[in-house]
């Protein structure tokens, strides 16, 4: 080999020797980059994930909350139906009651009104139908009994010139409704 040979022999080996060097500076910072892309894919990963259970709980709290709300929604209006219907079969129990008995409730309420004189007293259609014979003498004597039906469902209309005081069942009950639900409410559910 000739100097000149042996010049660039050792200028190619030097070549070579710095192109390892480049070659393996670059590998590590590859490798050193892949890794620092790895984790930070991973930690993407692991905040998307917790971000997406976080997200997946609040969903299901949420659900729960609706559920539970619309649970006492229906429990309410199945409790406001119970009353309901407790207070219109206390109503029509009211209309169902024998002859004497309805009549002798009609006086007790009759005996809690300040009765006028020149009062008159009405009934429905059907309560003409079927008054005792001894109920007119029972009547406090300022009241009349008059033979004109009204259209009522029971009770009775109370007329004092041009005042009528309605005294039907269905008024009644209308009327003290809120009070008598929250009775019933006490007996059905406490």
């Amino acid at each position: 080999m000739t100097g000149l040979e042996k010049i660039l022999a050792e200028i190619a080996a030097d070549c070579n020797r710095a192109c390892e060097d480049i070659k393996d500076k670059a590998d590590k910072k590859n490798e050193r980059t892949l890794i620092a892309a790895k984790l930070k894919a991973a930690k993407t990963v692991a905040d998307g994930k917790e971000a997406g259970e976080k997200n997946a709980q609040n969903i299901i709290e949420r659900a729960k909350s609706a559920a539970e709300l619309q649970s006492r929604t229906r429990m309410l209006e199945t409790k406001q139906e119970c009353i309901k219907t407790a207070l219109e079969n206390a109503r029509q129990f009211i209309l169902s009651l024998s002859d004497k008995d309805y009549f002798s409730l009609i006086l007790e309420m009759l005996r809690k009104q300040e009765v006028k004189e020149g009062g008159v007293i009405r009934f429905s259609k059907r309560d003409l139908s079927r008054i005792p014979k001894d109920f007119e003498a029972k009547l406090p004597k300022e009241l009349s009994l008059s033979k004109e039906p009204v259209d009522i469902d029971g009770g009775f209309i109370l007329v004092f010139g041009m005042v009528e005081l309605n005294l039907s069942f269905k008024s009644i009950f209308s009327e003290k409704a809120e009070i008598l639900s929250d009775e019933v409410s006490k007996i059905l559910f406490q």
